[in-house]
Protein backbone atom coordinates (compact mmCIF):
# COMPACT_ATOMS: atom_id res chain seq x y z
CA UNK A 1 0.00 0.00 0.00
CA UNK A 2 3.04 2.14 0.69
CA UNK A 3 4.45 1.66 -2.68
CA UNK A 4 1.14 2.65 -4.33
CA UNK A 5 1.05 6.09 -2.11
CA UNK A 6 4.58 6.51 -3.30
CA UNK A 7 3.96 5.93 -6.76
CA UNK A 8 0.98 7.66 -7.32
CA UNK A 9 3.18 10.54 -5.79
CA UNK A 10 6.19 10.32 -7.79
CA UNK A 11 3.44 9.67 -11.09
CA UNK A 12 1.90 12.94 -9.65
CA UNK A 13 5.10 14.51 -9.30
CA UNK A 14 6.26 12.94 -12.94
CA UNK A 15 3.00 14.45 -14.54
CA UNK A 16 2.89 17.84 -13.39
CA UNK A 17 6.99 18.01 -14.59
CA UNK A 18 5.85 17.48 -17.75
CA UNK A 19 2.96 20.10 -17.69
CA UNK A 20 5.53 22.46 -16.59
CA UNK A 21 7.69 21.48 -19.13
CA UNK A 22 5.49 21.37 -21.64
CA UNK A 23 4.11 25.01 -20.94
CA UNK A 24 7.87 26.42 -21.01
CA UNK A 25 8.82 24.57 -24.30
CA UNK A 26 5.18 26.52 -25.28
CA UNK A 27 6.42 29.16 -23.99
CA UNK A 28 9.84 29.14 -25.32
CA UNK A 29 8.84 28.18 -29.18
CA UNK A 30 6.23 31.45 -29.48
CA UNK A 31 9.15 33.71 -27.85
CA UNK A 32 11.62 32.14 -30.37
CA UNK A 33 9.32 32.52 -33.69
CA UNK A 34 8.28 36.12 -32.72
CA UNK A 35 12.18 36.75 -32.06
CA UNK A 36 12.60 35.21 -35.93
CA UNK A 37 10.27 36.62 -37.18
CA UNK A 38 11.21 39.95 -35.86
CA UNK A 39 14.57 39.40 -37.38
CA UNK A 40 13.48 38.51 -40.44
CA UNK A 41 11.16 41.34 -40.69
CA UNK A 42 14.21 43.97 -40.25
CA UNK A 43 17.00 41.80 -42.79
CA UNK A 44 13.96 42.10 -45.64
CA UNK A 45 13.01 46.25 -44.92
CA UNK A 46 17.16 46.54 -44.51
CA UNK A 47 17.41 45.45 -47.54
CA UNK A 48 14.38 47.22 -49.08
CA UNK A 49 16.09 50.05 -47.86
CA UNK A 50 18.99 49.43 -49.65
CA UNK A 51 17.91 48.50 -53.13
CA UNK A 52 15.05 49.44 -55.26
CA UNK A 53 12.38 47.41 -57.17
CA UNK A 54 11.40 48.22 -60.44
CA UNK A 55 8.36 46.17 -62.06
CA UNK A 56 8.32 46.76 -65.78
CA UNK A 57 6.53 45.07 -68.79
CA UNK A 58 8.21 42.33 -69.46
CA UNK A 59 7.46 42.79 -73.47
CA UNK A 60 7.82 46.30 -75.28
CA UNK A 61 9.70 45.68 -78.43
CA UNK A 62 12.35 43.77 -76.87
CA UNK A 63 12.07 41.21 -74.50
CA UNK A 64 13.80 42.30 -71.25
CA UNK A 65 13.44 41.14 -67.45
CA UNK A 66 10.14 42.49 -65.65
CA UNK A 67 11.57 42.79 -62.65
CA UNK A 68 14.89 45.29 -62.51
CA UNK A 69 16.49 45.20 -58.83
CA UNK A 70 19.18 47.97 -58.08
CA UNK A 71 21.44 49.66 -55.43
CA UNK A 72 19.52 53.04 -54.36
CA UNK A 73 21.36 55.98 -54.97
CA UNK A 74 21.31 58.58 -52.42
CA UNK A 75 19.36 62.10 -53.58
CA UNK A 76 21.92 64.44 -54.29
CA UNK A 77 21.27 67.46 -52.60
CA UNK A 78 22.84 71.23 -53.65
CA UNK A 79 23.17 74.35 -51.53
CA UNK A 80 23.42 77.80 -53.76
CA UNK A 81 23.49 81.10 -51.81
CA UNK A 82 21.82 83.13 -55.00
CA UNK A 83 21.75 83.64 -58.09
CA UNK A 84 22.38 86.06 -60.27
CA UNK A 85 22.15 85.88 -64.33
CA UNK A 86 23.95 87.90 -66.26
CA UNK A 87 23.14 90.86 -67.62
CA UNK A 88 20.77 91.67 -64.54
CA UNK A 89 21.49 93.78 -61.26
CA UNK A 90 20.90 92.76 -57.70
CA UNK A 91 17.03 93.47 -58.23
CA UNK A 92 17.07 91.23 -60.80
CA UNK A 93 16.42 94.02 -63.79
CA UNK A 94 17.96 93.66 -66.88
CA UNK A 95 20.89 96.26 -67.31
CA UNK A 96 21.95 98.41 -70.32
CA UNK A 97 24.19 96.42 -72.65
CA UNK A 98 22.49 92.66 -72.99
CA UNK A 99 18.98 91.99 -75.13
CA UNK A 100 15.98 90.44 -73.25
CA UNK A 101 16.92 87.45 -75.90
CA UNK A 102 20.01 87.19 -74.13
CA UNK A 103 18.69 87.62 -70.46
CA UNK A 104 16.47 84.63 -71.33
CA UNK A 105 18.75 82.61 -72.32
CA UNK A 106 20.72 83.05 -69.22
CA UNK A 107 17.43 82.40 -67.38
CA UNK A 108 17.19 78.99 -69.71
CA UNK A 109 20.83 77.87 -68.53
CA UNK A 110 19.44 78.48 -65.13
CA UNK A 111 16.69 76.26 -65.15
CA UNK A 112 18.34 73.75 -67.33
CA UNK A 113 21.55 73.40 -64.43
CA UNK A 114 18.73 73.35 -61.84
CA UNK A 115 16.15 70.93 -63.30
CA UNK A 116 18.65 68.14 -64.41
CA UNK A 117 22.13 69.17 -63.96
CA UNK A 118 22.55 70.23 -68.09
CA UNK A 119 20.78 67.00 -68.61
CA UNK A 120 23.58 64.53 -66.28
CA UNK A 121 21.29 64.14 -63.50
CA UNK A 122 20.61 60.10 -63.16
CA UNK A 123 17.23 60.05 -61.15
CA UNK A 124 15.74 57.93 -62.70
CA UNK A 125 12.23 59.33 -61.13
CA UNK A 126 13.42 62.32 -63.25
CA UNK A 127 11.10 63.56 -66.53
CA UNK A 128 14.41 64.31 -68.56
CA UNK A 129 14.97 60.25 -67.89
CA UNK A 130 11.28 59.30 -68.96
CA UNK A 131 11.83 61.84 -72.39
CA UNK A 132 14.80 59.87 -72.68
CA UNK A 133 13.82 56.54 -72.68
CA UNK A 134 10.98 57.94 -75.19
CA UNK A 135 13.96 59.25 -77.65
CA UNK A 136 12.67 62.66 -76.66
CA UNK A 137 14.14 65.50 -74.19
CA UNK A 138 12.56 67.47 -71.74
CA UNK A 139 15.22 68.72 -69.09
CA UNK A 140 13.73 71.80 -68.19
CA UNK A 141 11.17 70.33 -65.97
CA UNK A 142 8.62 71.96 -68.16
CA UNK A 143 4.75 70.77 -67.22
CA UNK A 144 6.14 68.08 -66.16
CA UNK A 145 2.12 66.96 -64.29
CA UNK A 146 1.59 66.30 -68.28
CA UNK A 147 4.70 64.07 -68.53
CA UNK A 148 4.97 66.47 -72.12
CA UNK A 149 8.65 66.02 -74.10
CA UNK A 150 10.03 68.41 -76.62
CA UNK A 151 11.13 66.76 -80.09
CA UNK A 152 14.94 67.77 -79.66
CA UNK A 153 17.12 70.62 -77.36
CA UNK A 154 16.60 73.04 -80.09
CA UNK A 155 12.68 73.01 -79.85
CA UNK A 156 13.48 73.05 -75.29
CA UNK A 157 15.22 75.68 -75.58
CA UNK A 158 13.21 78.01 -78.35
CA UNK A 159 10.11 77.16 -75.97
CA UNK A 160 11.42 78.20 -72.55
CA UNK A 161 13.73 81.23 -73.87
CA UNK A 162 10.09 82.43 -75.32
CA UNK A 163 8.51 81.82 -72.11
CA UNK A 164 10.93 83.64 -70.34
CA UNK A 165 10.96 86.67 -72.82
CA UNK A 166 7.23 87.37 -72.71
CA UNK A 167 7.61 86.80 -68.41
CA UNK A 168 10.34 89.91 -68.83
CA UNK A 169 7.78 91.54 -70.51
CA UNK A 170 5.52 91.83 -67.28
CA UNK A 171 8.32 90.89 -64.42
CA UNK A 172 11.77 91.28 -63.67
CA UNK A 173 13.96 88.04 -63.96
CA UNK A 174 14.07 86.86 -60.34
CA UNK A 175 10.09 86.95 -60.39
CA UNK A 176 10.27 84.92 -63.99
CA UNK A 177 12.20 82.06 -62.63
CA UNK A 178 10.24 81.86 -59.27
CA UNK A 179 7.01 81.71 -61.64
CA UNK A 180 8.50 79.15 -63.73
CA UNK A 181 9.54 76.94 -60.70
CA UNK A 182 6.14 77.31 -58.65
CA UNK A 183 8.38 79.47 -55.85
CA UNK A 184 11.29 76.59 -56.06
CA UNK A 185 13.70 79.26 -57.44
CA UNK A 186 13.24 82.02 -54.60
CA UNK A 187 13.42 85.32 -56.42
CA UNK A 188 17.10 84.69 -57.23
CA UNK A 189 18.72 84.55 -53.91
CA UNK A 190 16.95 81.08 -52.94
CA UNK A 191 18.61 77.63 -51.11
CA UNK A 192 17.48 74.36 -52.47
CA UNK A 193 17.17 72.01 -49.12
Amino acid sequence: MLNKKRMSKIDHKISKAFKSLKFWGYLVSIGAGIGIALFLFIQVSRWYDAHQVIFQSPIIIKIQSPVIIRERQPEKVIKVKAIKLEGTNENGNITAGLSKGQVAYEAYKTVWYRESGNGTNDNPQGLHIYCRNKGLVNEVGYDPSNKFCFQDRTEQVATITNWFRNCLDKDEIGKCLSVYSSGGYNELGYEEL
